[in-house]
């Protein structure tokens, strides 16, 4: 499934800090079972990069939320 560019959804998908500071506005924060808070740009990097490693480590793959 392909999410609109600039769209919170496509910002989450794609693995890339940046996009989720332009897209939530108002500041990112995820709280992460495995991390705790991530809420600034080098947490949300390491979040990033730690959550594309495990889906790799998985066979997992991002899916769509409903």
């Amino acid at each position: 499934m392909r999410w609109a560019p600039g769209s919170a959804e496509a910002a989450l998908h794609s693995g890339d800090p940046t996009c989720l500071f332009e897209a939530f506005l108002g500041g990112v924060r995820i709280d992460d079972p495995r991390l705790g808070r991530v809420d600034d740009e080098a947490s949300i990097t390491e979040f990033c990069e730690a959550s594309e490693a495990w889906l790799a480590s998985t066979t997992g793959a991002p899916a769509p939320s409903r």
